[in-house]
């Protein structure tokens, strides 16, 4: 009840919102714990795959490919049943959320399908493209989920990813701009 009647009180207050925790993973963090299963395979794929996918969802993603961009999969037999997107510059200047600095990336999407959901198959993409895009030469990677999407704060966490910064950003009702606010979180080191 408490969290409708917040939720009715900022629409009546904003236009729009957003709240994520950025999550960091660079060539100094070490390797996550995760094993991808045996009869699944982690690649790097492209336009035409995606496009060929079974999976609608899997199909959208390929919307994302072009230029500064790498899309790797999960496979379960010859289906792509999980993909993750990265963009770096000049690409991602036109989202341009978080700063990128020219030898880092930002993952742009997500998704594995929802019957294979809660199988470890996203922390174990997550951190197989992590590893496959920092051997390509990248310093530092980033991401940004949603504060309450306890499933992606979990499997970036399990796939050694580290929360850097909680980004409030709002649009009040009748403002001309919007608002950002940044609170930096401290990186824990085992």
């Amino acid at each position: 009840m408490l969290r409708k009647t917040a939720k009715a009180v900022l629409g009546l207050l904003l236009k729009d919102y957003a709240y994520y925790t950025i999550f960091e993973r660079t060539r100094q963090d070490a390797p996550p714990r995760v094993r991808a299963p045996a009869d699944r395979a982690f690649v790097e794929v492209g336009v035409e795959e995606l496009a060929r996918a079974a999976d609608a969802g899997i199909r959208g993603t390929a919307g994302y490919c072009g230029p500064q961009c790498a899309v790797f999969a999960c496979r379960d037999a010859a289906e792509i049943v999980g993909v993750c997107v990265y963009w770096w510059n000049p690409r991602y200047r036109e989202r341009n959320f978080w700063p990128l600095a020219d030898d880092e990336a930002k993952l742009v999407e997500l998704l594995v399908i929802p019957s294979l959901r809660g199988r470890g198959i996203a922390s174990t993409l997550i951190a197989h493209s992590a590893d496959a895009m920092l051997a390509r030469g990248f310093r530092r990677l980033y991401a940004r989920v949603w504060h309450s999407h306890v499933a992606s704060r979990r499997s970036f966490l399990a796939a050694g990813w580290a929360p850097i910064c909680n980004v409030v950003d709002v649009l009040p009702r009748g403002a001309g701009r919007r608002w950002r606010m940044e609170r930096r979180v401290a990186r824990r080191t085992e």
